[in-house]
């Protein structure tokens, strides 16, 4: 036997008998493996997948890959599955591994261990009657189907198409690994809709149970952008299957977001939402926003909505609410929606028992509040970009309605939003508070914005209140967007007359204005205050204005003023000068002094006509009729420092004949200095005799037609 072992011939037939064993056994396996995964039985199931689909699948015969290890595995490449009744793919692999469990092929229960797809590129297309284009061949699977303990897809893509949006998703990747008596699920890819792109990854447990499946956590998240800056979204929620009803249940779904953009914060939870039958149902969803926009504004809001219907195209709420909170370094400005709702697809939001109320507070201050609004109403419309609201109520706690169209732009014109605003009593007070001649003026934000509709607008104020200033039964169409504001066609009872105006504000730098007014039976005073900041002439009359001006402020528009100023004034009085009572003081060749407002000229008929150039108002030929004198002057008024240049005539009414007075009035509008202008009443004079007698003559002649027609003293200074 020693012998045996140590001969050469022997180890030489058993090493060749050893190499043939191994060579027939890899032969076998080899033959063994091919019968397992024979083209004709791969072709068999691959028939089975499609069965009764009227679909085709097939597969590159000439490269399929075996091997034993790690597992038996097939590779298949380049498969397709075609549409119904074409040969065109609608699901398209590059290549796909899959690896039987080794038990399988020792009588255990048949399953495959892993099933790695690559480069999937696939089309999903919703049908008109809500189904599936892939659906069929979910519906097709055998009842006996493998158990699979790991199943991957890599490196894919997915085209879906709805009947109003398509979506394209980019390097899907999806893990199903089992884990115990569950599944382990991690996914993620990109994303493509309207031009935005967003990621997702995402990750959960699906446990089995007799009515189907569950999910305890799903944890999914997204990050995308807005004005690129970065948006992410994270969603939690328990997720539950019942086959037999096929309702999927949401349960405690808590969304959360953020972004550097604007500092945007978001929350939102929904503690029950079930979906059914392409009808997702929701007991009530809320949450909460906060941004931070420019440095100065920050928002706030808080949302509600309760038995939420979501079908296809359509999503109803019994209930909504929405509140808004905007801040301001100076002021709180709160906007609260509530209602119903219904929105449908290719029409305007509906809701018929809408509430709006607005308010707005000063910051750290009990003032009067401003935009106190309670309105209700109702909210309809053919198209989104085609929609009316009616609402009624109070504004300021007075009653108030309005009626808005919103339109849409045509050829890439901006959206108009039309309609008629009616407000009983308006006060002005509150929302003037702080505004004086250095106030900054500037052209207001909100029109500037690219969703901001250009505004056609009429509106109706019966009463409209602001400080020394009441008008009444104002009517008038505004317009405004980006690039100006104006009053149009604006007609109203103020001054205690009838005034037609028009103002137009540009949004150049700075500033540009465009004043015009006719006026007819008003009151001058109040007029030229608050337009001119005049307060010298008093009566009623009729008027005609047209002024332009330029600039930030209330100094810089008065610097810049120019235009033109008509009056025609009856019974009123020239306030601060007494023209008895100046030629009582210059009798004797002295100087009135500390004229104030209770000192006053009437007249019966005053005719201005000036024009203004830089804020100078500069007239020829007024004539002012008084009683028992008659006044022809020219000159101007300085409204930027409200000093006064005028040269007077005053004629005697009762005498023409008589030699007129010559006067000069300069300085301060509010106390100026009154002279006789001596140059031209002595004008071709020679001598100090001739002039000073000819000076007493015209004084005492003046002054005997003008003091018996004065019954009082005459008024003197204080």
């Amino acid at each position: 036997m020693t012998r045996l072992f140590q001969s050469g011939k022997f180890w030489l037939k058993f090493i060749s008998f050893c190499g043939m064993a191994v060579l027939i056994g890899i032969l076998s396996l080899h033959l063994l493996l091919q019968q397992i995964f024979s083209t004709e039985r791969l072709s068999g199931l691959a028939g089975e997948i499609v069965g009764n689909t009227n679909r085709t699948l097939s597969f590159n015969h000439s490269n399929i890959q075996r091997s034993w290890l790690p597992r038996p595995t097939v590779t298949l490449n380049q498969i397709s599955i075609s549409r119904p009744d074409s040969p065109n793919a609608a699901v398209q692999i590059q290549s796909m591994k899959i690896g039987l469990a080794w038990q399988s092929l020792f009588g255990g229960t048949p399953a495959i261990e892993k099933w790695v797809v690559n480069g999937l590129d696939a089309e999903l297309s919703e049908t008109p009657e809500g189904s599936w284009s892939l659906a069929d061949l979910l519906q097709n699977r055998s009842r006996n189907t493998l158990k699979v303990n790991r199943f991957i897809v890599e490196n894919s893509r997915l085209d879906i198409h709805r009947q109003e949006q398509s979506y394209r998703v980019r390097d899907l990747s999806l893990k199903v690994l089992k884990d115990n008596d569950a599944y382990r699920i991690e996914n993620q890819g990109s994303i493509q809709y309207r031009g935005n792109t967003a990621q997702w990854t995402g990750s959960g447990r699906l446990t089995g149970t007799q009515k189907g499946w569950y999910i305890p956590h799903l944890d999914l998240s997204t990050e995308s952008q807005i004005r690129n800056r970065p948006v992410k979204l994270s969603i939690q929620s328990n997720l539950e299957w019942h086959a037999a009803t096929r309702q999927l249940t949401l349960n405690n779904t808590h969304v959360s977001g953020n972004s550097p953009f604007a500092d945007l914060h978001f929350n939102a939870e929904a503690p029950v939402a079930q979906w059914q039958n392409n009808v997702l149902n929701i007991g009530k969803i809320s949450g909460l926003f906060t941004a931070k926009y420019e440095q100065d504004l920050t928002v706030n809001s808080s949302f509600m909505l309760a038995k939420l219907n979501l079908r296809r195209n359509i999503a109803t709420t019994e209930e909504f609410e929405l509140s808004n909170s905007l801040q301001t370094p100076r002021y709180q400005t709160t906007v609260n929606l509530s209602g119903d709702l219904l929105w449908e697809r290719g029409r305007a939001p509906t809701s018929h028992n809408l509430k709006v109320t607005t308010l707005q507070d000063k910051q750290g201050s009990a003032a009067q509040p401003r935009f106190s609004g309670l309105l209700n109403g109702t909210l309809q419309g053919t198209s989104p970009q085609n929609w009316q609201l009616d609402l009624k109520g109070m504004f300021d706690r007075h009653p108030a309605s309005l009626s808005l169209n919103y339109t849409a732009g045509e050829n890439g014109s901006k959206p108009v939003l039309g309609g008629k605003i009616n407000l009983q009593k308006l006060i002005l007070t509150p929302y003037l508070e702080g505004f004086d001649a250095q106030t900054e003026l500037v052209y207001p934000k909100l029109l500037g914005y690219a969703w901001m509709p250009e505004l056609q607008t009429e509106l109706a104020i019966g009463s409209m209140i602001m400080p020394g200033l009441l008008l009444n039964n104002l009517n008038t169409q505004l317009a405004a967007d980006e690039n100006h504001i104006s009053l149009s066609q604006a007609k109203a009872d103020l001054y205690g007359g009838k005034v037609e105006a028009g103002l137009t504000v540009r949004n150049t730098t700075p500033l540009s204005y465009h004043l015009q007014q006719k006026g007819r039976n008003i009151n001058i005073r109040p007029l030229l205050q608050d337009i001119l900041n005049y307060h010298n002439i008093s009566g009623n009359g009729h008027t005609a204005i047209d002024l332009t001006a330029q600039g930030s402020n209330r100094a810089d528009l008065t610097r810049s003023l120019k235009g033109s100023l008509k009056l025609n004034v009856s019974n009123g009085a020239w306030l601060g000068i007494d023209i008895s009572n100046v030629l009582q003081n210059v009798r004797n060749n002295t100087k009135l002094k500390d004229i104030d407002t209770e000192i006053h000229t009437p007249f019966r008929q005053l005719s201005l006509s000036s024009t203004i150039e830089e804020g100078i108002n500069r007239h020829n030929d007024t004539e002012l009729i008084a009683e028992n004198f008659i006044i022809r002057s020219n000159g101007q008024t300085n409204l930027n420092d409200q000093t006064i240049e005028e040269n007077l005539t005053i004629y005697n009414a009762a005498n023409p004949k008589a030699k007129p007075i010559p006067l000069k009035i300069s300085g301060p509008l509010d106390n100026p200095s009154v002279t006789v202008d001596f140059q031209r009443l002595t004008s071709g004079l020679q001598t100090p005799e001739e002039r000073k007698k000819a000076l007493t003559d015209a004084l005492k002649e003046q002054w005997q037609w003008l003091k018996p027609r004065n019954n009082t003293a005459p008024l003197s200074g204080k």
